[in-house]
């Protein structure tokens, strides 16, 4: 389970901008009065816990991780076409 993979993850509250570079890479794709969504390619584990360590030290509670894609194909292919 330590592979690159794409995921995405719902906290509760508004992640600041300026704490975005925190987050190891993961993008805001939607925020709204009460909740963000990030998403992003992760190269493995050790690197989605430290994206989930920071969320907590900013007191943003998770409301709900997925895995989108385990081997991170989702993000590359995405990534070729822009």
């Amino acid at each position: 389970m330590d592979k690159p993979a794409v995921y995405r993850i719902k906290v509760r509250g508004v992640v600041p901008e300026s704490c975005v570079d925190r987050l190891g890479g993961m993008e805001i794709v939607s925020v709204t009065s009460d909740s963000t969504t990030l998403e992003g390619w992760l190269p493995d584990q050790a690197a989605l816990s430290g994206v989930l360590e920071s969320l907590y030290e900013l007191h943003l509670p998770l409301l709900k991780v997925t895995c989108l894609s385990p081997s991170g194909e989702h993000m590359k292919r995405e990534k070729k076409h822009t």
